[in-house]
């Protein structure tokens, strides 16, 4: 299974990170100064788009909280986009439904307010 790859896009007050791949192992030293770099004085929500991810683990969800706690204390709201099955399964099952808002798709976690 191949590392994970992400692409980004800024939207106003809002960047969409887009994961590829498998969300997994040593990666996130590799692009967690990237993301942070996003992460500027303005951004109001960061969209975590995992429509493409097909492997979530354990280390990644704990990747993903890390983002979660970076932000917080920014006033950046973090949200979840495209979360297959599986993955929206390990999210109910660990309660982070509760955590992070989850919508179906980046649009829909672009258009609320």
């Amino acid at each position: 299974m191949e590392n994970i790859k992400f692409k980004s896009e800024q939207i106003g007050d809002r960047v969409v990170i887009g994961f590829v791949g498998a969300l997994q192992g040593s990666f996130f030293q590799d692009v967690k100064e990237d993301i942070h770099a996003k992460l500027v004085p303005g951004i109001k929500r960061l969209v975590l788009d995992l429509t493409e991810v097909d492997y979530l683990s354990s280390s990644g969800i704990g990747f993903l909280v890390s983002l979660l706690n970076r932000c917080r204390p920014m006033g950046i709201d973090v949200v979840m986009a495209g979360l297959h099955d599986d993955s929206a399964d390990i999210f109910r099952l660990t309660r982070l439904d509760q955590v992070f808002d989850i919508f179906p798709n980046r649009e829909e976690a672009l258009a609320v307010e």
